[in-house]
């Protein structure tokens, strides 16, 4: 653990509205085999630790050129395992997922394997990097990337990328890694990230210069696509549990002025509004996850100053409209970018991207642990989620649980209420109750199944009560 330099910027000409407390720093962390390690994505685990991964530059010497490259760590930042996987090209992995059984899949791509070209490549992993299986994908000789693995809601998985004949490239595979269909998109430029939609399909965002969205249906099929903006880069999408989407990246304003650009959209990819936050120079934002409030958390990079290459880790809160409720940069005298950012089950967040500043290579893994957020917490209790005046929601009892669990709330007067329940990545798995109470203490019980009555894995879960005008949210933990 290291102290690293935090600056919480508040400068209400360039970024409207930041007023409230941004939380510490607890910990940050840098992992690295090589000259230079880039780490793309992250998770929390079920243990309450990390997965993260990316790949590794090697050189001649080692292994090859490029190795993927996953590190495992408990909640405190501490390594318990790191493995790489690769042959003697390039080998790089841009995704990995926590799997309910047990285990991840670690999805990337190689060419250092017959018959040549660039295949996309899929692990599945053990609890300790085992590599169980290994599957590849694409055409003999050529070039085929994969950036995201998702999984969809009839158990099966999204793989998406780009296949140099192909364009938007999407593989449905099982959880064995068969493929089971196989969708292009003809569109011109990258994809970056997809995720799966509750009515079975997906939504995909990409584009390097204009952002651009796909929505495929169930079987696959084009829905409808949407370009924004004009010079902007579209690097990550989420699906809002209201209805709609957000879609992030950023948009170039002038030669030196890249800014983080938030898009709120309707079910049709129909613009609601959008927000734009950066300052003098060059902001580039790569990844957006809906806080358990119904806001958002961004990340990625800022220049501090014209002409620097000392870029900073830069991370962005706002409310459910936009509006800017804090920012911080998070980094050393080095360079420092965030890649992925994810909100944990203690209400702080965790963010993967990579460093000059610390570790022991020219660039080096980079895990940054946020404390729990002010907008989130009381001052008092840790742990415990704000409770307005006039509305309450309980903790579930009994915590932890298992098959089922009751939760409680109470209203001063009559409300539409909604309670929801929600995974670690931010998906809804059930919504327990969506109706009109009237004033007093209600009580409605949560069978640990999901919509289509299945029942939900062993994990931390977060149960959110919506009125017309509080949202109060909590966690929960079912074991089986």
């Amino acid at each position: 653990m290291r102290l690293c330099l935090v600056v919480i910027l508040g400068i209400s000409l360039l970024i409207s509205g930041a007023v409230a407390e941004a939380p510490d720093v607890e910990w940050d962390e840098a992992f690295g085999r090589s000259d230079a390690d880039y780490a793309y994505w992250v998770e929390e685990t079920d243990d309450l630790g990390f997965i993260l991964t990316g790949w590794s530059y090697v050189g001649p010497y080692h292994n090859g050129e490029d190795d993927m490259y996953v590190v495992k760590t408990d909640r405190f930042g501490n390594l318990i395992w790191d493995q790489t996987y690769g042959d003697s090209l390039m080998d790089r992995a841009t995704h990995i997922l926590p799997l309910d059984q047990g285990g991840y899949l670690l999805c990337g791509y190689s060419n250092s394997y017959p018959p040549g070209g660039t295949d996309i490549r899929v692990l599945r992993l053990g609890f300790g990097g085992t590599s169980l299986w290994t599957k590849e994908y694409g055409a003999d000789t050529s070039a085929d990337y994969a950036y995201t693995i998702s999984p969809l809601n009839d158990g099966n998985y999204l793989i998406t990328g780009n296949g140099s004949h192909l364009g938007w490239y999407f593989l449905k595979i099982d959880s064995s890694g068969n493929v089971l269909n196989e969708v292009c998109v003809d569109r011109p430029q990258d994809v970056h990230q997809a995720v799966a939609t509750a009515d079975g399909g997906a939504i995909a965002i990409g584009g390097s210069t204009q952002l651009f969205l796909v929505k495929l249906n169930a079987f696959g099929d084009t829905t409808w696509t949407r370009g924004y903006g004009g010079d902007s880069f579209g690097t990550s999408v989420i699906e809002m549990p209201e209805g709609g989407y957000a879609a992030f990246g950023f948009k170039r304003y002038s030669l030196l002025d890249d800014q983080f650009w938030l898009l709120r959209l309707d079910n049709d990819g129909d613009t609601l509004w959008t927000r734009h936050y950066g300052y003098q120079y060059n902001d580039q934002g790569w990844s957006v996850c809906r806080t358990y409030d119904g806001g958002f958390v961004m990340t990625g990079s800022m220049y501090p100053s014209n002409g620097s290459d000392e870029r900073q880790m830069w991370i962005v809160r706002t409310d459910s409209l936009g509006d800017t409720l804090w920012t911080q940069t998070v980094g050393g005298t080095g360079v420092e970018i965030g890649q992925c950012i994810r909100q944990t089950s203690d209400s702080g967040y965790v963010v993967a991207g990579w460093t000059t500043s610390y570790g022991e290579g020219y660039y080096d893994y980079y895990l940054v642990k946020l404390e729990a957020d002010p907008e989130l917490v009381t001052d008092v209790a840790e742990n415990e989620f704000i409770l307005p005046s006039d509305i309450a929601l309980n903790q579930n009892y009994p915590n932890p649980f298992n098959p089922a669990t009751t939760i409680t709330f109470s209203l001063p007067r009559k409300e539409d209420v909604t309670i929801d329940v929600f995974n670690v990545l931010g998906q809804r798995v059930r919504t327990i109750t969506s109706s009109e109470y009237p004033a007093g203490t209600h009580r409605v019980e949560w069978d640990g199944s999901d919509e289509s009555g299945r029942s939900a894995a062993s994990g931390v879960y977060f149960y959110r009560l919506t009125t017309g005008s509080r949202t109060i949210a909590k966690k929960m933990q079912l074991v089986r």
